[in-house]
């Protein structure tokens, strides 16, 4: 993983939510591909097959979400975290607009816990 797609899933996982604990430490053996043929900078989360992560909560969605925002505010898109079967699958870059994003330096994300 690059230096802001860490600090990106570490910011994300930072927060208080159930199954966090056991995503944290699966996010230390993970490696990432691109998951999607956009252009975007949605990653997969590829696990090594050999280790038996412990299984998180959330079954298909992370509570935490991102919003992309603009140098002025402006929001662009988003961040999601999906979970498959209790361990990490996908982090999705979304946009609202025509054009695929790129994984956004952190200064421009918001999270929003949607689990309060």
């Amino acid at each position: 993983m690059t230096d802001t797609e860490t600090s990106l899933l570490r910011a994300l996982l930072s927060q208080d939510f159930d199954g966090a604990d056991d995503l944290r430490r699966q996010a230390a053996n993970v490696r990432v591909v691109s998951s999607c043929d956009c252009g975007c900078g949605s990653l997969g989360f590829v696990g090594e097959n050999q280790l038996r992560p412990p299984r998180s909560s959330p079954a298909q969605l992370a509570p935490v979400q991102g919003t992309i925002v603009a140098r002025y505010g402006e929001e662009l898109g988003g961040l999601l975290l999906f979970v498959r079967d209790g361990l990490l699958d996908d982090f999705e870059v979304y946009s609202v607009g025509q054009h695929p994003l790129p994984m956004p330096a952190s200064v421009y994300v918001r999270w929003v816990d949607l689990s309060h």
